[in-house]
């Protein structure tokens, strides 16, 4: 891939109501999240299975890698329980219960936005029975897998925001990885991410595209908190229209 930096000023432009509606949406995952500000007990995670189980019933712990300083200097390495995932009988579908929140997340195929919405307040409000905490901060994310056609002499036809290399070095990107995080409002922040992902599909180079977009919720209802989540929903969209162009439109439309 040879490699073409659009750079420009951040702009906090407020998001629009209209999305154009794509018949192959590139969306590989779609997570939902919802974090409190205090915790409940590893048990009381495990006990939550029961309400779970008719629509996901097989349940995995979940560790996560942990590293901390001991006074003297030392190092220590491990893993931590963080909670369960629930999957459903597709396992496409899963609802990833943590001691401090909780998340749903779909893979592909997704359908659309008022099931996934609908579905993922059922499931808070089941985790919500079990912790009454308040909410600290919400967030959208959606993984997009771009699939265009190789070669690609120049990302800028489909990507635009791209690093930008200085002049004395090769400008033939074989592969890349961008994060930025940006603040959208005083209360929301976007995180973009972008890179190469490995394809073995003949003539076809593959991207990712992630667009998290997280706001705090300390101060919301939770009326108010679905109602916030609607105008991440926007904002998501409008990040994504503004990160590709024209021929990513024609390919996904």
């Amino acid at each position: 891939m040879r490699g073409h930096c659009l750079t420009g000023p951040i702009t906090n432009a407020a998001p629009t109501a209209s999305t154009p509606h794509y018949a192959r949406a590139p969306i590989l995952e779609a997570v939902l999240q919802i974090n409190t500000a205090g915790e409940i007990t590893a048990a009381g995670v495990a006990g939550m299975h029961p309400l779970f189980a008719e629509s996901y019933p097989t349940k995995h712990q979940v560790f996560e890698p942990f590293e901390e300083q001991t006074d003297d200097g030392a190092t220590t390495v491990g893993s931590k329980f963080v909670g369960y995932d629930f999957v459903d009988e597709s396992g496409k579908r899963y609802v990833a219960a943590r001691t401090q929140g909780i998340s749903l997340r779909q893979l592909w195929p997704y359908d659309r936005w008022e099931t996934f919405a609908s579905e993922a307040r059922r499931v808070w409000t089941i985790y919500r029975s079990l912790n009454q905490s308040p909410i600290e901060w919400i967030a959208l994310r959606y993984i997009n897998r771009l699939e265009i056609p190789a070669p690609v002499t120049n990302l800028g036809d489909y990507l635009r925001t791209l690093p930008e290399i200085a002049p004395e070095l090769p400008h033939v990107i074989k592969s890349f990885f961008l994060r930025l995080q940006l603040p959208a409002t005083d209360e929301i922040d976007i995180v973009v991410q972008q890179g190469t992902v490995r394809t073995s599909t003949p003539k076809v180079e593959a991207l990712m595209l992630d667009i998290e977009v997280r706001s705090s919720a300390l101060s919301y209802s939770e009326d108010q908190v679905w109602e916030r989540f609607e105008d991440l929903r926007v904002r998501k969209n409008d990040t994504f229209e503004s990160c590709i162009s024209d021929k990513v439109r024609e390919l996904i439309r």
